[in-house]
């Protein structure tokens, strides 16, 4: 009965609004990111999962934040997942979009040992005008009235072992659909992902294991080009109690050859729950100064 309420309650949550286009890099790149690596919807983690993220800005001038829920479960299957995620995210002035994706994930062994996954996720974004959404940044363009709906798809496969310690996943995602009858006016980026883990067990020296590297590669409408952003992540873990760990933890990249991009985190994990705190800021390569805005976000999930 409650996860039947809680689905409920998540589709109350989104509704036909102001709307143009979705940036995937807004919450940190990640492995267990269910609607960007749908093939990740058959993890022994993510059964049964119900997660909500929120995301502001520390600036009154620069009014932005995110919010998504997602639930995610095997239904009784050890080879099938499916998922669901809503989002909101508005960056003042007008400027917002709502979406809702619904995935499915399959898995299987290959070579023994080895788990094949591959996963989708079918999008459908409301919009009542239009516009080109960056990375926060909006361009508006001149299109007609009225309110526009355009579908998405999000395509990936990855190679595992039975832990998860060793991952490596390739995603595609904001891919057009024959039948997407959206307005041009609609502009969608569309990026290519990269996710391997488990780098910290190729070096013996170091203390700890939780390294892994994040790659994106986004088509740049405004400027018609690629651009690329690579990330590397560190994770420590320190026991608390028996049943309660705290990772403290560092992503550091390079955005798109403009920012260096630093997001350092604390994560608080129980085995029915974890509650995640991380704070979201840029420097500029050129003089290092603060660029972008600063963001805090909160993640929390818990095992239904």
């Amino acid at each position: 009965m409650l996860k039947k309420e809680l689905i409920i309650f998540m589709f109350s949550m989104w509704f036909p609004h102001l709307g143009n286009s979705q940036v995937y890099n807004y919450e940190a790149i990640s492995f267990y990111n269910v609607e960007t690596n749908p093939s990740v919807l058959t993890s022994d983690k993510k059964d049964n999962i119900f997660k909500l993220v929120q995301k502001n800005s520390l600036s009154k001038n620069q009014p932005f934040s995110y919010t998504k829920a997602s639930y995610s479960s095997h239904l009784n299957s050890d080879f099938f997942g499916v998922g669901i995620t809503l989002n909101n995210t508005d960056q003042g002035k007008g400027a917002s979009y709502r979406y809702a994706g619904i995935g499915v994930g399959y898995r299987n062994v290959i070579l023994s040992k080895v788990l094949l996954k591959v996963g989708a996720t079918y999008k459908t974004i409301h919009s009542s005008k239009g516009g080109d959404f960056g990375y926060y940044e909006v361009d508006n363009i001149q299109t007609t009235k009225g309110s526009m709906l355009s579908d998405q798809l999000n395509l990936s496969i990855s190679f595992t072992e039975n832990a998860e310690r060793y991952y490596i996943t390739l995603s595609s995602l904001n891919l057009e659909l024959p039948w997407n009858k959206s307005s041009k006016g609609l502009s969608f980026s569309r990026y290519y992902l990269v996710n391997i883990g488990g780098l910290g067990a190729l070096i013996d020296a170091i203390p700890f294991r939780g390294i892994s590297y994040d790659g994106m590669s986004r088509y740049d409408i405004k400027d018609d080009k690629w651009v690329l952003s690579h990330y590397i992540n560190f994770r420590y873990q320190v026991p608390i109690t028996r049943k309660m760990s705290a990772f403290f933890g560092l992503k550091a990249g390079y955005l798109e050859s403009i920012d260096f991009h630093f997001m350092p985190f604390i994560t608080l994990f129980k085995e029915a729950w974890s509650l995640n705190v991380m704070y979201n800021f840029h420097l500029d390569d050129r003089n290092f100064n603060v660029s972008n805005i600063s963001t805090i976000q909160t993640s929390i999930f818990f095992k239904l």
